[in-house]
């Protein structure tokens, strides 16, 4: 359970650093120097995805592909940026004139859907235990991150008429899945894996069956487990479980501490096939309650706080103290280059929505800034020394 992969979705940028609808030109660009980007859902942004491999193989690959993608576009028109929201509340994504993204857009409501071509999030992947005692562990712990990842993550702090944390998961969670909340918000507390599969299973037929009263077949695009765009998804066909709260954040070390981190908790929870912690263990030590009611409550109410507030609110900063204490206090850590990077956003209370609030300049002014971010801390995984920069 040492591997990971990783999705980063980013944003498609003119050279003079506008919001564009240019994806598959940038995708194209990238063919033709052997880069290899993916399509979403919108011409508004371009996705990497990683090799499954150790925190150290995939940055490297993660420096490799991006530095040259951006050495590459610095003779275009464009750049690209990973960022979880555009800075321009009124720009307008193009979604893809794909049937898949259309029958999308038709069962959860044009309006909606459209706001999912400007929301970029970072994917993480773990290895998927066999065995399913381990598999609800997996499950249960991942949901547990949820407020800590938004709160470290987060870099849309909204406008000025609506100061958020994460803008992007507000947004995700509150209006494009507002009547399908399994599908788009955090789960519950799960007391066994037959209790998740049965409820997937539920939920799936419900989906499904709302699109065949608009005259979709929604089932040929996709199955139980990946009919949920929630903080985490069964992956059947890589056989991992996907970590989704992160948002795509211009200082790419911010992912990977991330990925330090869970993999220490999920080697704690489940130390080896024969040896693993309970459900109620795991709440005891992480939210503070050994009842699955209670606990799936306060999660719920601790994530709705960082989305909103992050670490300015206190609940949310004591929660991922506690949660961060549960992973660090095992004999098995060593090598982790990036959980720094997250103890320090936590002992500032500073995150890149407090950054980018902070900056007193125009949106294209911002967008510079956050790409020499972005440039800096790719640098910064091969240690070359790049323009100082804090989340002050």
């Amino acid at each position: 359970m040492s591997k990971i992969g990783v999705e980063i979705e980013l944003l498609t940028l003119t050279k003079d650093f506008y919001e564009s609808n240019d994806a598959q030109k940038i995708i194209e660009i990238g063919k033709e120097n052997d880069i290899n980007l993916i399509f979403d859902c919108s011409e508004t942004m371009v996705e990497f995805v990683s090799k499954p491999g150790t925190v150290a193989e995939v940055e490297q690959e993660i420096y490799s592909t991006l530095t040259k993608l951006n050495a590459v576009l610095e003779n275009t028109e464009y750049r690209v940026l990973p960022i979880e929201y555009p800075l321009r509340k009124n720009f307008i994504s193009k979604i893809r004139d794909i049937q898949k993204f259309k029958d999308k857009s038709e069962i959860l409501g044009r309006d909606n859907y459209h706001l999912s071509g400007k929301i970029m999030g970072t994917h993480i992947h773990f290895d998927l235990d066999k065995k399913k005692e381990n598999m609800l562990n997996q499950i249960n712990f991942l949901n547990l991150a949820d407020p800590l990842v938004i709160a470290l993550s987060a870099c849309s702090p909204g406008d000025s008429d609506e100061e958020f944390n994460s803008k992007r998961i507000y947004t995700y969670r509150y209006k494009i899945y507002k009547d399908f909340p399994y599908q788009g918000n955090i789960h519950k507390i799960f007391s066994s894996f037959e209790e998740f599969d049965t409820i997937a299973n539920e939920k799936f037929i419900e989906f499904i069956e709302i699109g065949k009263s608009k005259g979709i077949d929604y089932s040929k695009h996709t199955n139980k487990y990946n009919a949920s765009w929630g903080p985490l998804r069964l992956n059947e066909k890589f056989n991992t479980i996907e970590l989704r709260s992160l948002g795509s954040n211009p200082d790419i070390r911010i992912a990977l501490g991330i990925a330090e981190l869970i993999l220490l908790g999920l080697k704690k929870i489940n130390p080896d096939p024969n040896n693993i912690m309970i459900t109620e263990q795991i709440l005891s030590q992480i939210i503070g309650t050994t009842n699955i009611t209670e606990a799936s409550t306060r999660l719920r109410e601790l994530s709705d706080l960082s989305i909103k507030f992050g670490l300015k609110s206190e609940q949310v900063y004591s929660y991922c103290k506690k949660f961060m204490n549960f992973c660090l206090n095992t004999p098995n850590k060593n090598n982790q280059k990036y959980i720094q990077i997250l103890e320090q956003i936590l002992f500032t209370k500073k995150n890149m929505s407090t950054f980018i609030q902070n900056l007193e300049a125009d949106n294209s002014e911002k967008y510079m800034l956050l790409h020499t971010v972005y440039k800096n801390t790719l640098n910064l995984l091969k240690n070359i020394p790049a323009e100082k920069w804090t989340l002050a």
